[in-house]
């Protein structure tokens, strides 16, 4: 299954904070979540959730659970700088899978998945974090319990959050590069 929905959110919780770009986009073969946001002093906080999502699929009879995954190529720059003041930076990559009734009229629940962590400092008082277009693969995954019937819509999101308070600053910039979000249905024999 390739990703066909994409959505968008973000908050800037302080004034000294920007959102550079926010994007999650769907291509011919794949989807790419992009982000890229910081904060400065005296005090600054933003954080963006870009999210892809994939087709309503149906639960064949006989099932109990669904496994979903994804692999990811990323490309990673953050920095964490602090001269007595506090900065943190912070990405996490996720699943969730959305479960709507046998008409697909009503969303029923919403399973949320175990989170990947990409990124994730913080600095108090004095020091400094770099990663400069650091490459890495990174998966995701979830397994949910299903009823025969109902359909089920997987979602995997990217999570980016960045504070400074005082003297620091802080950024997070991170794309995700995917292909198709691989599904497998678990039956009883």
């Amino acid at each position: 299954m390739y990703p066909r929905l994409w959505r968008t959110h973000w908050r800037i919780q302080q004034p000294f904070a920007f959102i550079v770009r926010q994007s999650a986009q769907v291509h011919r073969g794949g989807g790419r979540l992009d982000a890229s946001i910081g904060a400065l002093a005296p005090a600054g906080g933003a954080a963006t959730i870009t999210s892809l999502g994939g087709s309503l699929v149906p639960a064949p009879a006989g099932s109990i659970a669904l496994f979903f995954s994804v692999a990811t190529f990323s490309l990673e720059s953050a920095s964490v700088t602090a001269a007595l003041g506090f900065a943190e930076s912070h990405c996490h990559l996720y699943f969730e899978v959305e479960e709507f009734t046998p008409d697909r009229s009503s969303l029923i629940r919403v399973f949320p998945g175990p989170i990947t962590q990409v990124y994730d400092v913080a600095i108090p008082i004095l020091g400094i974090n770099l990663r400069i277009a650091e490459t890495n693969r990174r998966d995701a995954f979830i397994q949910i319990p299903v009823i025969p019937g109902n359909n089920y819509r997987p979602w995997v999101h990217s999570l980016q959050f960045v504070n400074a308070a005082a003297n620091a600053s802080a950024a997070s910039n991170f794309t995700f590069d995917f292909g198709a979000l691989v599904y497998s249905f678990i039956q009883l024999d």
